[in-house]
């Protein structure tokens, strides 16, 4: 809840969509786990990254 915008609600809501936060090792691994990451499409050396992947729980996102 010391996150602006995050009140007792959401707080408890980002709780229950976790879970354990100990099973992540780093913080790019949440947010992969909520679908919080760019999406990427490589072919023949050639990187173009795009939107959110919106993969995971749409609660937590």
């Amino acid at each position: 809840m010391t996150i602006p915008g995050v009140g007792l609600y959401s707080a408890l809501m980002i709780k229950a969509e976790i879970g354990d936060i100990a099973r992540f090792p780093d913080a790019d691994h949440l947010c992969s786990y909520a679908g919080l990451v760019p999406s990427e499409r490589s072919s023949g050396g050639r990187m173009r990254r795009g939107g959110i992947t919106r993969e995971g729980s749409r609660w937590l996102r």
